[in-house]
């Protein structure tokens, strides 16, 4: 078949068929057995269908897709992602207050700390692996630090985490899933014994409160570690690989101007998104295109090819992150847009000057071996040659 979204997230470059989707079959129905999806490719469509919880809705959306790994091995939880309003609001009510643009400001000198701590040993090697060296653990630093994740554990959380998403050893994946959510259930009993200042310790209250219940409130918890590590060091990572042959959109990032970072890190969100694509099921049949959906239909909106639509954006498929913002959909859109959306924009602002500033030139390593997802576009990873006296001991952007 010419297009399999089992792994179109992982193509060395999945857009020239982005594209042929979007022009030849915008509602494209895939087909590999009983398993079924029905495609959406183009940017209305796609926003369209994120604002509209009612007609494409979250719940039961992972029953025909691997599950995320928080909902596996808790049955009798609900996620954030697969729950609809009222549900959805009330659980999103109970940590809104850690993720508001607000909230997230006062990390930033803490991001800052992270990166900084980070740098010095990049700068000493002539080969670095950005994304395993450099943005999951600074991500991981970050996340774990709000949920209460005890630094001696935090190695063993991600290798859990990153295991259960992405190894394709069924037997590895299932083990470590098992310990990455025994250890969150354990965290939670003893933050409700005994509360520290930490996001599990506020959701133990909540529970105690019965604002929520317990395996929501731990779906909740791994939901937002996920979200918090994943999305943002694979945006970073994506982002340091889209801008190797462009050494002058390095510079101009570089110089660390506040306004030109804030509309760069949307062009690189936009280009290579770390989401590709969301499930919804349909709530009733619906016509797009000239084609029926029927309802119950599991339909994959597909973010990736969204921002790649040169319906909504001119010259889509150039890197320019002097773009003037256009709103996209890296994050979603809607009731279920990413709570977690501040925060890695955050990180990536503050992240990717201060490495390009440290380290302005750089080669790719071939070859770039993406693991296997059906939703994320991910770099455990990444690889770089820095060209002997090229990194810069002791530059800051800042």
């Amino acid at each position: 078949m010419w297009f399999d979204p089992r792994t179109v997230c992982f193509e060395e470059d999945p857009y020239p068929l982005y594209r042929r989707l979007r022009d030849e079959f915008p509602v494209y129905r895939w087909q590999d057995g009983e398993r079924s999806l029905w495609i959406l490719s183009r940017y209305d469509d796609v926003n369209e269908a994120l604002g509209d919880w009612r007609t494409f809705s979250s719940v039961d959306s992972m029953s025909d897709r691997r599950p995320a790994p928080g909902a596996r091995g808790a049955a009798d939880g609900h996620q954030l992602i697969t729950s609809d309003p009222p549900h959805h609001d009330d659980l999103r009510r109970v940590v809104r207050e850690y993720f508001s643009p607000k909230a997230i400001q006062p990390l930033e000198g803490k991001i800052e700390r992270e990166v900084g701590l980070r740098l010095p040993g990049l700068r000493s090697r002539e080969t670095i692996d950005v994304a395993g060296d450099f943005a999951w653990p600074m991500t991981l630093a970050i996340i774990s630090d709000i949920i209460g994740i005890p630094e001696e554990d935090r190695s063993d959380v991600l290798s859990w985490y990153q295991t259960a998403e992405y190894s394709e050893a069924a037997d590895r994946s299932a083990q470590a899933l098992s310990s990455y959510t025994d250890y969150f259930d354990q965290l939670g009993s003893e933050r409700l014994a005994r509360p520290r200042d930490d996001l599990i310790s506020h959701l133990m209250k909540a529970v105690a409160r019965a604002d929520v219940s317990r395996p929501d409130a731990l779906l909740l918890c791994k939901d937002l570690f996920e979200g918090g590590v994943d999305v943002p060091a694979n945006l970073i990572a994506n982002a340091v690989l889209a801008l190797a042959d462009h050494p002058h959109q390095r510079a101009y990032l570089a110089d660390g101007d506040l306004a030109r970072v804030r509309v760069g890190i949307e062009e690189l969100a936009r280009f290579d998104s770390p989401i590709q694509s969301i499930p919804r099921v349909t709530s009733d049949s619906i016509r797009r295109r000239g084609v029926v959906i029927p309802r119950g239909a599991i339909v994959l909106l597909m973010l990736g090819a969204a921002n790649r639509d040169e319906r909504r954006f001119a010259d889509p498929d150039a890197l320019d992150v002097s773009r003037p913002a256009t709103r996209n959909v890296a994050f979603g859109a809607g009731v279920h847009f990413c709570i977690g959306a501040p925060l890695a924009r955050l990180q990536a602002r503050v992240a990717l000057p201060e490495l390009f500033a440290a380290i302005p030139d750089y080669e790719v390593v071939a070859p770039v071996e993406r693991p296997r997802s059906e939703v994320m576009r991910a770099l455990l990873n990444l690889e770089l040659a820095v060209p002997a006296g090229k990194a810069r001991v002791g530059v800051s952007s800042r």
